[in-house]
């Protein structure tokens, strides 16, 4: 319910009996003086959305390293509003955060089928596969033996791969933990996606 055309109207109703009570310039001038009032104290009171509320606070929660409460409150977001590309990243980077790299691909992959160009979802995507190439070369040495001649080969990727995960885990933290975006409603009650989001896919 809006509360701004109610003002309006209660407004319309006093001005009148504003008019007819009092002189014309001054019931004009009164009339006014309490349309602004009105208007304006019902603009400042005007409640958020529940879906920006909701958000909010699953990035408080996020921040506080509050995982549970954060990934129930965006995990109802986006069955609420799955075309909604942010939530889907900070889900995947919430995911990363908790070692969940399979529910992070999930993620990621979902933000990215809803927008292409959203770069920080394919970066953290890529990072999160280089991640999971280094487990299998490490799962895969466990079962060669010691003198195995593809040993050394899988010693050498896994210490390529592991190197650049090591650093891009470090520049991925800043990402992880960036300020949230403005907040606004291009959908009803749920903050802006990035620019470029395609909806309805």
């Amino acid at each position: 319910m809006s509360y701004v055309p109610l003002a309006l109207l209660l407004a319309q109703k006093l001005s009148l009996l504003i008019v007819r009570w009092l002189q014309w310039p001054m019931a004009c001038l009164a009339a006014a003086f309490v349309v602004l009032i009105l208007v304006s104290g019902c603009a400042s009171q005007a409640p958020k959305p529940a879906m920006v509320q909701k958000y909010e606070r699953a990035l408080e929660y996020y921040r506080q390293s509050r995982f549970t409460d954060a990934e129930a409150l965006f995990q109802q977001i986006v069955q609420a509003h799955p075309d909604h590309v942010d939530t889907w990243f900070r889900l995947g980077n919430l995911y990363v955060r908790t070692g969940q790299n399979e529910a992070a691909v999930y993620a990621f992959t979902q933000c990215l089928k809803r927008n292409p160009q959203y770069s920080k979802a394919w970066h953290n995507l890529a990072l999160v596969h280089v991640k999971q190439a280094v487990a299998v070369l490490e799962e895969g040495m466990t079962h060669l033996s010691v003198n195995a001649p593809e040993r050394a080969s899988f010693e050498r990727v896994r210490d390529a791969l592991g190197g650049v995960s090591v650093v891009n885990e470090k520049a991925l933290r800043p990402v992880l933990d960036q300020p949230s975006p403005p907040l606004s409603g291009d959908a009803p009650g749920v903050p802006n996606s990035p620019p470029g989001a395609r909806r309805g896919q």
